[in-house]
């Protein structure tokens, strides 16, 4: 299971691919992560997934009209298609017409193959078609006039 900083990182480089930022300026970005995650004090410990979406999608986004970020959270779900739907389209709905949207899909994965099971062939393919229903279901169902970035982390 990957920890924050990881997802942190990797969203930083999705996020800059999306908004077209400058290589340094992601670097950048990198080593504030890196340094933050390590100069914390004790009891404290890096902000939430959403939390460091939320802040990098600002910093990228810098001057231009900002992407609005929606976070549909699965770990803990199942992976049948009929609660996925469910929960992706609700988080859909809080879309507002006429926008950017970047949705962050996290713990497909983690339902896919729960705590303590093994990342096999048949969950690989069970997460890959898991994973075509959403983009799917995503194209077809967003609101009329919404722009949308699926990211799955």
């Amino acid at each position: 299971m990957p920890n924050t900083v990881d997802q942190v990182y990797t969203l930083n480089n999705l996020l800059a691919m999306l908004a077209g930022s400058e290589r340094g300026f992601t670097q950048e970005l990198r080593r504030s992560i890196r340094f933050a995650a390590q100069n914390l004090s004790g009891g404290s410990r890096l902000a939430s997934l959403t939390q460091c979406a939320r802040e990098l999608l600002k910093l990228h986004w810098q001057g231009r009209r900002p992407a609005s970020l929606l976070h549909c959270d699965l770990a803990g779900e199942t992976h049948e298609p009929l609660w996925l739907r469910s929960r992706v389209l609700e988080t859909l709905k809080s879309a507002q017409p006429r926008q950017d949207v970047v949705l962050l899909v996290s713990g497909l994965r983690d339902s896919v193959a729960a705590q303590g099971r093994r990342w096999t062939r048949r969950r690989e393919s069970e997460y890959a078609a898991a994973r075509d229903y959403l983009e799917d279901l995503c194209a077809r169902e967003r609101p009329f006039g919404v722009r949308l970035n699926v990211i799955f982390i």
